[in-house]
């Protein structure tokens, strides 16, 4: 069962310093904010969910309602065998509104899970469908990551461990045409119970079910 999110992220329970569905744009838009290229008009709507145009016709919109297909990438099932005896409770998948940057339309669905120390963790699916070769090609989607092997001949590349607000994240990257794909653990910074390794390796078999 996948449940849509009545809210406009998709990890309600903790706080963070980086919404979910921007979190592959966050460093990007901070270089960008500290240059002072982008001039963004800002429009707060009635549901808090915001639009943006850039002086330079750049603009982000939220996609409410959206279906990207997400939520058919991965069954829980798939998700509940690949995590194991890491996790001793998997909620059903929660997908977010849609978001769309400048015509590349984006969708998370999340896994909440419950570690073996009890802790709230997290695994999350991030697809992006760029809207050209030349807006894929100039996003450069595998900029700063390394080799993870090949997946139903598709290469996969995983992302340096990073460090968001209260969480640790480990990252695999994967993309299939115009489709990228990042499959992403989550856990809390003070109880981290699934060590890199085995968090790709959890990554791995869920990709190996996936529809890509």
């Amino acid at each position: 069962m996948v449940k849509k999110s009545a809210k406009k992220t998709n990890r309600i329970s903790r706080k963070k310093t980086t919404r979910p569905d921007l979190r592959r744009f966050a460093l990007p838009a901070v270089i960008v904010v500290a240059l002072g290229a982008l001039a963004v008009t800002i429009f707060v709507l009635p549901d808090r969910a915001r639009d943006g145009v850039g002086a330079d016709g750049f603009s982000v919109s939220r996609l409410k309602g959206a279906q990207l297909g997400v939520d058919a990438i991965v069954s829980k099932q798939a998700v509940v065998a690949a995590l194991g005896d890491t996790a001793k409770e998997v909620k059903d998948g929660d997908v977010s509104d849609g978001l769309n940057r400048n015509g590349n339309k984006s969708q998370q669905i999340t896994y909440e899970f419950t570690t073996k120390s009890g802790k709230t963790a997290s695994l999350y699916i991030d697809l992006l469908i760029y809207k050209s070769q030349a807006a894929y090609d100039g996003d450069s989607v595998f900029a700063s990551t390394g080799a993870a092997g090949t997946i139903n001949g598709r290469e996969v590349r995983y992302m340096p461990a990073a460090t968001l607000s209260m969480e640790r994240e480990y990252a695999l990257l994967v993309s299939n045409g115009l489709k990228s794909y990042k499959f992403a653990l989550l856990q809390p910074n003070d109880s981290v119970t699934i060590n890199e390794l085995t968090a790709q390796n959890i990554m791995k078999k869920i990709i190996e079910q996936s529809k890509l």
